[in-house]
């Protein structure tokens, strides 16, 4: 599945690459496969729960490393503070910083923006894990972990496909951004405002935004480029006066 995930990003990417690069580059994946599994475990391993505080200093570590992983491939990276969390108790923390990096700025090129997030939802053996969830384990070629398909191997293989192309030494055929947050579980608290701010900033060249947060109706790579977002509304709905007995007055009653 892992090898699936990268070639979508892949051919994602490379729509404008020319058959032998393509046949290149997945060639190189196929041969750094255990490579990017064992970073993927070390991944995994980070308890980035975002709805547990105590957690919160893992989530912490979970941006740093993706961050990390960022500059070395020497992306301009930069961790966007967005601010506090308030609590039921009245406290507040800070919020995950968000990852905001960039690959090229070559004007000439269409600018994708790769959307992401590294934080997991609560995960324990005992919830019904066959195996431990924070220790990424191999069955029958399906790789079990928390967070492993949601969301940090579609982020894994977004960067590292960016990372064969340096390898080889080709030129990406677009600029690419990344926005990788850490609160994606809770409701993406902060991101809106993070985003707002940057509008004509980060996001002024930006041509095309992919999520990497999304299934496959299939084993066959989707891309996805929307969602359905979310509705709030409060209804108030007042009654009659009086008790109705329903075995009288049946229906709905207003």
């Amino acid at each position: 599945m892992m090898r699936l995930v990268l070639f979508a990003a892949l051919f994602a990417l490379g729509s404008r690459a020319v058959p032998f690069e393509l046949d290149e580059l997945t060639k190189y994946i196929d041969s750094h496969t255990e490579e990017y599994v064992q970073t993927l475990r070390e991944w995994v391993e980070v308890e980035s729960d975002s709805s547990d505080v105590l957690k919160r200093s893992d989530l912490a570590r979970m941006m740093d490393m993706t961050a990390e992983k960022l500059k070395a491939m020497g992306g301009t990276v930069e961790l966007v503070d967005i601010g506090l969390q308030d609590l039921p108790s009245g406290e507040t923390i800070p919020l995950p910083k968000v990852v905001a990096a960039q690959f090229g700025s070559d004007p000439t090129k269409h600018t994708v923006c790769v959307y992401g997030h590294v934080d997991v939802q609560p995960a324990k053996k005992e919830d019904g894990w066959a195996t431990d969830p924070y220790n990424l384990t191999d069955i029958n070629g399906n790789l079990y972990g928390r967070g492993a398909s949601d969301n940090k191997a579609p982020v894994l293989a977004w960067i590292h496909t960016v990372e064969a192309y340096q390898a080889l030494d080709m030129d990406l055929p677009v600029n690419v951004k990344f926005i990788i947050e850490g609160m994606e579980e809770t409701g993406s608290n902060g991101l809106d405002a993070m985003i707002v701010s940057k509008n004509d900033t980060f996001f002024a060249d930006v041509d095309y935004i992919i999520i990497s947060d999304c299934g496959w109706l299939s084993r066959r790579p989707a891309i996805t480029y929307g969602t359905r977002g979310n509705c709030y509304f409060f209804a108030e709905v007042e009654g009659p006066k009086q008790d109705l007995h329903s075995g009288v007055y049946g229906g709905t009653v207003i």
